[in-house]
């Protein structure tokens, strides 16, 4: 049998528009943190607004607002934030009392880590809410501009 890949390593022909963007971003870096010190508006501008995804983030323009206003969108943020998981290592019966279900993956947060995550939202964000979903994920809405920064580095 021969060691020899059939199936070539690069594809040949025109790149997509997001695998050209990808590759021409300095490693998703793109032109990020220009957006972030730029203080005249207040969204990400051009590729940066796909670049973002790439980094669970997403800019949405608050709809109700711009229909009242005739000025420039008002751009808030959603971050998503996945936590890592670990089965969970505690007795059974104390799994199902503290957890509330049998042995599954659980979240590792401390509880100190929430309580600085719940502090952020209330004080920094939109809403003041964190939305919790059912794939280990919890996400931050309504985040502006100024304060992404911050979040990343609370979370980091």
């Amino acid at each position: 049998m021969s060691n020899k890949n059939p199936w070539p390593l690069v594809v040949e022909g025109k790149l997509t528009d997001a695998e050209r963007m990808k590759k021409e971003s300095h490693f998703l870096r793109g032109t990020i943190a220009e957006d972030l010190n730029d203080g005249l508006t207040g969204g990400f501008n051009g590729g940066n607004i796909l670049l973002i995804r790439f980094h669970s983030m997403y800019q949405r323009d608050d709809r109700d607002i711009r229909t009242e206003q005739k000025l420039e969108p008002r751009y808030a943020m959603m971050l998503c934030c996945r936590l890592p998981s670990a089965v969970c290592r505690l007795p059974s019966a104390v799994c199902r009392v503290a957890c509330g279900v049998w042995r599954v993956a659980c979240g590792i947060i401390s509880p100190q880590q929430w309580l600085d995550i719940d502090k952020f939202a209330q004080e920094s964000t939109l809403y003041g809410s964190i939305r919790i979903t059912n794939r280990q994920t919890f996400q931050l809405h309504g985040i502006l501009k100024g304060n992404v920064k911050p979040v990343h580095q609370l979370l980091n």
